[in-house]
């Protein structure tokens, strides 16, 4: 009897047991995370793809996607997805992720796109623009983090120069290579306009740091040299999956691609996830230019979740700039396209003080579009704001006289005509039905002499008509622009997509002693004299064309007065 009842107590035990393994804190299959295993991959990936490109012939992209096949074949891999044949994109089963990535240089060793691939352009710049708020940072980050993969010696330092020749005061701070770290990358908030020129990812974009392991480390000796080189919080964050490792290959596109091919180009680099912007605090005062490939993608996908461009404009920006097709999905972006934007950009909002959402167009209104891959510059967020703020009502201190602005370029004009009542002005037909609406008409001797303009403002030079021409698209086409949209005969309105609204006001005809073509044309005149006696220029608009241009007349014809303001 003893000995059963001592059977049933071991067996309860061993039940107690087993129960107390099932109860214990569920066992996860997921392996442990390692950045040793991710290093000891991209270093077996490397030498995978360097062997699969030896045999004659084979191009890179060919041996990117051999070694795609390899990697899917690993037993510690979920996924390794190619994009654009020049991506990697591989996903362990630890839930860390890396990022390989094919760099195809030009005869320069300039990198040939802001992602991998082929292609380049030049473009046409510039824009008018309107606002209404102020951006009040001044402070501007230009961030390089891989400089000379983009740009030959001295593109970068004229960029700086020309910045910081800017009317605004601006303060311009540059980053190069190690300095572009995730640090830097979380006090983008303490700038006005921050722009990254990186390569980038549909969920990462390249930083500047890099560190070296040579193989033999232990996982003890990574953790190691990350936190010594590189800091706790960065350690912490590729552990966590806010930050990832790469491997970045360099090579040509030649036939002696593989002799040309610079490996893992100074260590593995550090790429800047989703996770780790939507990490980062808030910045309401701060314009984000993304110029790097698939900086726009903002549609998420079973493969990338949490894209890019959409983790910068959950930042709640003031604005920001990226490029996509349209339609949420992003591309590459060619080398020589993306300096243009920059280009055009710094140009437009720190010299033309364009506004956000007219900034990243063209004179006509147009998107820049990349000739070589799908994507646009594309703009997120507020549209009306500008380093000044424009289109403000202004009141003349001699008469009362309230009139509209509009800014173009880098000066505010009037986009209305003036209505002083010098000596010898008149209203067209003498009508003062007219007046409100069109002004009032002067000889040229009178603006000029007896200062029609207010002070503060002066009767544009031809130069200055000549810059408002070129801003709206050229003499064969700004009349459109400039003109107001309605109020011309025979369909001869524009769109007064300018913001100058010009109108039809007529003139007084010298030569033929009477009022003419109201509702058809009108004159404004120059500053500048076409001959010392008798004739002057003048800017003239009409109903039969879009044409905008500079011609003379009489000193003594009667025609619409414009002020543009002094700087």
């Amino acid at each position: 009897m003893k000995i059963f009842q001592l059977f049933v107590l071991i067996v309860f035990a061993l039940l107690l047991s087993a129960c107390a393994k099932e109860k214990s804190p569920t066992t996860s299959d997921t392996p442990p995370v390692s950045l040793l295993e991710v290093t000891q991959l991209l270093t077996s990936t490397e030498d995978k793809f360097i062997g699969f490109g030896q045999p004659s012939g084979t191009t890179p992209q060919e041996a990117l996607r051999l070694t795609a096949d390899w990697l899917k074949t690993q037993p510690n891999i979920n996924t390794a997805t190619i994009v654009d044949d020049a991506f990697i994109d591989i996903r362990l089963n630890s839930g860390l992720s890396a990022v390989f990535f094919l760099d195809i240089m030009d005869q320069d060793s300039i990198s040939i796109t802001r992602g991998g691939g082929h292609g380049g352009t030049s473009v046409e710049l510039n824009a008018p623009f309107k606002s209404k708020y102020i951006i009040e940072n001044k402070r501007v980050l230009l961030c390089y983090p891989i400089l000379e993969e983009f740009y030959k010696e001295d593109e970068v330092k004229n960029i700086v120069a020309r910045l910081q020749s800017s009317e605004l005061g601006l303060e311009i701070t540059k980053k190069e290579y190690f300095e572009v770290n995730s640090e830097l990358i979380s006090t983008f908030g303490n700038y006005g306009l921050v722009i990254i020129n990186t390569h980038g990812f549909k969920d990462c974009f390249l930083s500047g740091s890099k560190i070296n392991f040579y193989g033999d480390e232990t996982e003890a000796e990574v953790k190691l040299n990350v936190i010594t080189y590189l800091g706790q919080k960065t350690y912490d964050d590729l552990t966590a999956g806010l930050l990832r490792f790469g491997a970045q290959v360099r090579t040509s596109s030649g036939p002696d691609w593989v002799k040309n091919y610079a490996g893992k180009y100074g260590g593995f680099t550090i790429w800047i996830g989703s996770e780790y912007i939507r990490s980062l605090p808030d910045m309401p005062k701060t314009i984000i230019f993304g110029n790097f490939c698939y900086s726009g993608q903002t549609n998420p996908t079973k493969e990338y979740p949490d894209p890019i461009g959409a983790a910068f404009e959950n930042k709640k920006l003031i604005s920001y700039y990226g490029y996509h097709d349209g339609k949420g999905d992003a591309y590459r972006v060619s080398n020589l396209f993306a300096k243009a934007m920059e280009d055009s950009l710094t140009k437009s909002l720190l010299f033309d003080i364009d506004s956000t959402g007219n900034s990243h167009l063209s004179y006509k209104g147009d998107e820049f579009k990349d000739p070589y891959y799908p994507g646009y510059l594309k703009q997120n967020g507020a549209k009306d704001y500008s380093y000044k703020k424009c289109g403000e009502d202004f009141t003349d201190p001699r008469d009362g006289n309230k009139y509209k602005t509009v800014c173009v370029g880098d000066k505010v004009w009037m986009a209305e005509n003036v209505r002083y009542n010098s000596s010898g002005s008149v209203v067209y037909n003498d009508s003062v039905i007219y007046e409100s609406t069109y002004g009032r008409l002067y000889d040229w001797l009178s603006v000029v002499n007896e200062d029609v303009c207010p002070a503060g403002w002066h009767l544009p030079t031809n130069a200055e008509w000549q810059e408002l021409i070129d801003a709206n698209g050229g003499t064969l086409v700004a009349g459109k622009a400039l003109k107001s949209a309605s109020g011309w005969e025979f369909n001869g309105s524009g769109t007064n997509s300018s913001g100058f609204n010009a109108l039809p006001a007529g003139y007084w005809d010298w030569a033929l002693n009477k009022f003419n073509n109201s509702g058809r044309t009108t004159i404004f005149w120059s500053a500048d004299d076409f001959d010392p006696q008798y004739r002057a220029y003048y800017l003239l608009l009409n109903y039969s064309g879009d044409q905008a241009q500079l011609a003379y007349s009489y000193k003594t014809s009667k025609g619409s007065c414009r002020c543009v303001k002094d700087k």
